[in-house]
């Protein structure tokens, strides 16, 4: 009986050793469970870290690509690292050609300026809108305004420096406009008013001849005419950019308008204008005032830019539905790089005060209005050397 009793004591002993070791066995278990929980909890925290990264990075890579605004990235060596599409535009190189080597839109004699804007980007500063010029790969230069800021360099080494430029160079050219309308309309304003003061001068004086009080009075009212279309110009001008163009058409003979025009158009000495209506022209419904002083501006134009002994022509066609009315001239031409505004305000070949020809670049902003008001088109075409030949196309109906 003793036996068997010992044998169980020993049994149950040798179950208690087991259960400890089993339970030792299960804490390890479990603890080793709990770390590879964490561990897959920390593997997902970096993928999703990662893939956010990712997405913050493509987000970037689209904006940069996107952006209108040019934007190069430069390293510590002054290497091109980026190199965006509007860049591509501005610039005229492709990434492929610049991406690793020293930017080639900043001239030789810029460097200095690129390494006093990086020296100031590198303390700190943020350079903002400042203007300069660059080089484009077909030769020309392009106004700028340059923003700048530093960044960190790739895998943390070193600095990169990130430029965004902004195309001013239609801003500039606006500016330089704006600039010669001023220097226009006071040479403009002085000529005729030079010639009133001093005719009023001379009838003012005790000197005065009475027989020519006439003559000098005719001519201050010719100065004075000259003015009032001046400041008709204008006024015109400003109420068109307000938006005000009011038409009233009325039912309008084509030819007989022309004829009206042509007469009440007297070309200077030594140009002859010439009219070309084709017979039976339709009836336009136009704003007849309007439409022909448009004409008038076009016929005035051809004959600022006509030499002595040349030919301006008035034609009007039908071609299909439409009415065509074309003033041509023999005179010199406007350059390839100026037809693209010569219905923008302001615009003449040469505004500066001491330009060959009189006016102040509105008469064809004006007639281009009109004619696009009454829902027609005005084009020009023109060859240095062989005049120019402005069109203006109305519906019929």
């Amino acid at each position: 009986v003793r036996k068997p009793v010992v044998e169980v004591r020993e049994l149950d002993e040798a179950n208690v050793e087991l259960r400890n070791a089993m339970s030792l066995l299960s804490e390890e278990i479990g603890v080793k469970d709990a770390l590879v929980e964490r561990l897959h909890a920390d593997i997902e925290e970096r993928e999703r870290a990662q893939d956010a990264l990712r997405a913050a990075v493509s987000a970037l890579d689209a904006v940069i690509a996107s952006s209108p605004l040019a934007m190069v990235g430069l390293d510590d060596d002054r290497c091109v690292t980026i190199w965006n599409a509007a860049a591509e535009r501005l610039f005229g190189w492709s990434a492929d050609e610049v991406l690793g080597r020293p930017n080639p839109a900043v001239p030789e004699e810029a460097m200095p300026e690129q390494l006093r804007l990086l020296d100031a980007t590198r303390a700190g500063e943020r350079v903002t809108g400042y203007e300069t010029r660059r080089r484009t790969k077909d030769g020309g230069e392009v106004d700028v305004a340059l923003f700048t800021s530093a960044i960190a360099g790739e895998r943390g080494s070193g600095r990169d420096y990130i430029g965004i430029f902004e195309d001013i160079s239609e801003r500039r050219r606006v500016e330089r406009l704006k600039s010669d309308f001023v220097s226009a309309v006071s040479h403009e304003l002085r000529t005729p008013l030079t010639a009133i003061l001093g005719y009023s001068d001379l009838m003012c004086s005790g000197e005065r001849d009475h027989s020519k009080c006439g003559e000098m009075a005719a001519r201050i009212r010719a100065k004075a005419v000259e003015l009032d279309g001046l400041v008709e110009r204008l006024l015109e001008a400003a109420s068109i950019q307000a938006g005000a163009t009011a038409i009233s058409r009325v039912g309008t003979d084509v030819g007989r308008l022309l004829e009206d025009v042509v007469a009440a158009t007297t070309p200077p000495d030594g140009i002859e204008l010439a009219l070309d209506v084709e017979p039976g022209l339709p009836g336009v419904r136009v704003d007849r005032d309007r439409l022909g002083r448009a004409i008038g501006e076009l016929a005035t134009n051809a004959f600022k830019y006509s030499p002595h002994g040349g030919r301006v022509t008035v034609t009007a066609r039908r071609e299909g539905d439409r009415l065509r009315i074309a003033v041509s001239d023999e005179g010199a031409g406007i350059a390839p790089g100026e037809l693209p505004h010569v219905f923008e305000r302001f615009t003449q070949a040469d505004m500066s005060s001491t330009r060959e020809f009189p006016g102040l670049g509105l008469g064809l902003y004006v007639a281009s209005q009109v004619v696009e008001a009454h829902g027609g088109r005005i084009s020009v075409q023109s060859e240095p050397g062989e005049g120019s030949t402005f069109v203006v196309e109305l519906p019929l109906a």
